[in-house]
């Protein structure tokens, strides 16, 4: 060939080539090596990233690909026959895109079987507790080099493998408050299991749902909105948030963007009635139940209202102040407080002055489970309650400063708690601080608004409390507002408490900063 007709084909070449770039041709695969451990015929696969059309081919005999062409992306299975020779042999996988110009290559491995000192195993890992987004090391052997082979759960939840080797496995705790338990590490050839527990640390974010700090009456969006002493809160299946905003007399509704409005009661004073016109007298508890109806602990006059979600609101039991069981007309309660639901329509309420927990049946009739006027009370100013999904109920008896576990047989069990003070803990070791406020999530965990530590505590259904959020000098007339993580987050005497259906987010009446707090878990 002449030197006029190599530099004109030279030429050709580089137009085509710059041809395909300004195209812009994409081919890539991953991962770029298949390692197959075992003698024995499988198969795995890889990505193809392309914008065009592209061809796949295995130059050997033993190893073959599917599908063998393809347009765009799409995931090829690898499939290699049996070896029965005892060494290992390699090939090679070619994909060429449609311009013959792009090409990438997987390189294919299939080794011997393995020994049994082969199989991975699990030394340790560090931190042995660590939250969403920290570096957890694992140290052991026979894990993969290559990083796609090894499959990493925290108690079974999957783990981004940031690097690997034989010896050491590098992943990103996930977002997830289920990754408490075991490691286990798989790659093809066996899964490996840790001998002890990773714990979970929960971050709790806390921000300002609604309320400017002013002690007010105020609707509209969260910073022109105004409480005044909220001290419950309630959640429907909408993500409304209901609050008994105590020392307006006044029910409030949040809804989800933290648009705020009134949503029952006027004046102080007692009337049912239509939304708006009814009247309440420092409502001091409030729940909510599966159709979205709204209960009310009526403290000073000494009533349970209902209020429908269209916002008739109704006296559901009580007449004056006493202590008496009975239907609905013939009911007397003493100042009663927290309440909650349960699936079947029940409503179990603290009868606070008359230190008893008593039950309110869908027809209305009123009931005490646990102390009552005349009783020998196990409780000391039982300021809320709450109920499981198997029928426990959990009570904050606040003067004793105690969770209490009351089971469907009726045994009373003190889950955490008893002295006055500030301590996590298990059991007996912990202390609060006259608790006010309690919620329960789907899982057993238990959620309190510790009202004169102004802070808020978490305790697992094996009763070991630990802080969520806040810090500062723990006593009366102690508390602050700061938003912030943890215990760079401040309340001022919180009082009330709910936990999302997913258990991700919990919501708190700031009595004092007469403001409603979000809560995210992650």
């Amino acid at each position: 060939m002449s030197t006029a007709k190599r530099k004109y084909s030279i030429f050709l070449l580089f137009l085509i080539i710059a041809g395909a770039v300004a195209c812009g041709v994409i081919l890539d695969v991953n991962p770029t090596e298949l390692v197959f451990h075992s003698k024995a015929s499988s198969e795995k696969s890889f990505n193809v990233i392309s914008n065009t059309d592209w061809t796949a081919h295995c130059d050997a005999d033993w190893c073959s690909v599917l599908p063998s062409s393809g347009t765009g992306e799409q995931t090829l299975t690898v499939r290699v026959a049996q070896n029965d020779s005892l060494d290992a042999r390699f090939a090679t996988i070619t994909i060429t895109a449609s311009n013959n110009l792009l090409s990438k290559t997987v390189a294919i491995t299939q080794t011997q079987a393995p020994s049994p000192s082969a199989i991975p195993v699990i030394h340790s890992f560090n931190p042995t507790s660590a939250g969403f987004g920290s570096v957890l090391s694992i140290q052991g052997a026979n894990f993969s080099p290559v990083l796609s082979e090894n499959n990493v759960t925290l108690n079974g939840v999957p783990a981004v493998v940031l690097s690997a080797s034989e010896t050491e496995i590098r992943v990103e705790v996930p977002k997830n408050k289920l990754c408490s338990g075991l490691v286990q590490v798989t790659t093809s050839l066996d899964t490996a299991t840790s001998n002890t527990h990773f714990t979970y640390v929960l971050t709790a974010t806390v921000s300002t749902l609604a309320g400017n700090g002013t002690s007010g009456n105020s609707n509209g969006n969260s910073t022109e909105a105004q409480f005044r002493r909220p001290e419950a809160i309630s959640m429907d299946t909408d993500n409304n948030i209901y609050v008994a905003d105590t020392g307006n007399s006044l029910i409030r509704k949040i809804t989800p963007e933290g648009v705020v409005s009134t949503f029952a009661g006027s004046t102080q004073g007692s009337a049912d009635g239509i939304a708006t016109l009814a009247q309440f007298h420092f409502p001091h508890g409030i729940a909510t139940d599966l159709e979205n109806n709204l209960y009310v602990s009526d403290s000073q006059n000494h009533r349970i209202r209902k209020i429908t979600p269209t916002g008739i609101v109704t006296t559901l039991s009580g007449t004056t102040r006493g202590f008496a069981d009975g239907p609905a007309t013939h009911a007397q309660w003493y100042t009663p407080r927290g309440l909650n639901t349960d699936s079947q329509g029940n409503l179990y309420v603290a009868d606070v002055d008359n230190n008893c927990i008593r039950k309110v049946a869908p027809n209305g009739f009123v009931s005490t489970l646990i102390g009552g006027f005349g009783v020998a009370a196990p409780f000391d100013f039982p300021y809320d309650v709450d109920v499981d999904a198997q029928g426990n109920l959990y009570v904050l008896d606040t003067i004793n400063h105690r969770i209490s576990k009351v089971t469907p047989t009726r045994n009373i069990l003190t889950i955490a708690g008893g002295t006055a003070g500030f301590a996590d803990g298990e059991g007996s070791h912990a202390q609060f601080n006259y608790p006010m406020g309690l919620a329960v999530d789907a899982k057993g965990t238990l959620y309190v608004a510790d009202r004169f530590n102004h802070r808020i505590r978490m305790v697992t259904p094996e009763g070991v409390v630990s802080t969520l959020a806040g810090s500062g000098p723990i006593g009366y007339g102690n508390g602050d507002f700061a938003d912030g993580t943890g215990d760079v987050a401040r309340f001022f005497n919180p009082t009330g408490i709910v936990v999302d259906a997913e258990g991700n987010n919990l919501y708190v009446a700031d009595n004092y900063n007469h403001r409603i707090r979000k809560i995210t878990l992650e």
